[in-house]
């Protein structure tokens, strides 16, 4: 699976570069997800142990339950501010965060704890109740918009699909063969897959409606030279005539007088 690892590591490296070029938090969001998702099936085949902790110890050990809540709570900030949940609704909203404080409980909690048996459980629960929120989410802005983006949607799909699979295989209720074995991995990478489509439909956007905003950008500032060509104009035609007037009447007023002061002047 170094092909799938490499697929993570390159699509996190890529938006991660987006993030800083058009300064926008979907993309940050996303990068870290995938980074963790990724550091999340690495340490799950034990390569983590392999080749970054030999020597064992606590840190390895808790990979797993560490790359698992950080790796929630960033899909669910991705989500939150790629759907703009915050629009459409609040209750869903701060249900997002409740779901937050509980995966950072915990994290915190392997601090504290000795016995995580507990621990892994609880994680794919959270991120069951996660997929739940997101699934929502997506239900209720198509009924009140009816519209949804359906590379996301999709890629949501895979991720559940390889989640039910991983669950099912562990309750033995799937029979151990490669596609059950690697549910999670193939579920994951053609999730990352329909997210990065989306995530490209997000940047064509982007770049759309900045070029819409220079060109509504450009049109305002011709109307204002134009605004201020017409005002000129304008104002030089009525000071003209007075002018001309005062002049006149100066120029009648020096020819008629004797005062050299005045003639002069």
């Amino acid at each position: 699976f170094g092909f799938f690892y490499g697929i993570l590591i390159i699509a996190a490296i890529l938006y991660m570069f987006f993030f800083f070029g058009m300064k926008d938090r979907t993309f940050f969001y996303y990068s870290m997800y995938v980074a963790f998702i990724g550091l999340l099936q690495f340490s799950i085949d034990g390569y983590f142990y392999e080749y970054i902790t030999p020597q064992g110890g606590w840190l390895s050990l808790h990979a797993v339950i560490i790359a698992a809540c950080f790796a929630n709570f960033f899909l669910g900030r991705y989500a939150q501010i790629f759907l703009k949940i915050k629009n459409h609704n609040k209750i869903l909203n701060n249900a997002f965060y409740v779901m937050y404080v509980l995966d950072f409980m915990l994290l915190g909690s392997i601090f504290i704890v000795e016995n995580h048996e507990y621990a892994y459980p609880l994680a794919n629960g959270l991120g069951l109740i996660l997929l739940l929120l997101i699934i929502s989410s997506q239900f209720l802005i198509y009924i009140r918009t009816q519209k949804i983006d359906r590379f996301f949607a999709i890629g949501v799909f895979f991720l559940i699909s390889g989640f039910v699979v991983f669950i099912l295989k562990n309750f033995s209720v799937l029979p151990i063969t490669f596609w059950t074995e690697n549910g999670s991995k193939l579920g994951t990478g053609m999730e990352v897959i329909f997210l990065s489509l989306s995530m490209a439909n997000l940047i064509r956007n982007m770049k759309e409606e900045r070029e819409e905003l220079q060109t509504l950008a450009l049109q305002k500032s011709e109307e204002m030279n134009e605004l201020k060509s017409y005002f000129l104009s304008n104002i030089s035609h009525e000071l003209r005539t007075p002018l001309n007037a005062i002049l006149n009447t100066a120029k009648s007023i020096a020819s008629e007088s004797k005062d050299e002061n005045i003639q002069n002047g």
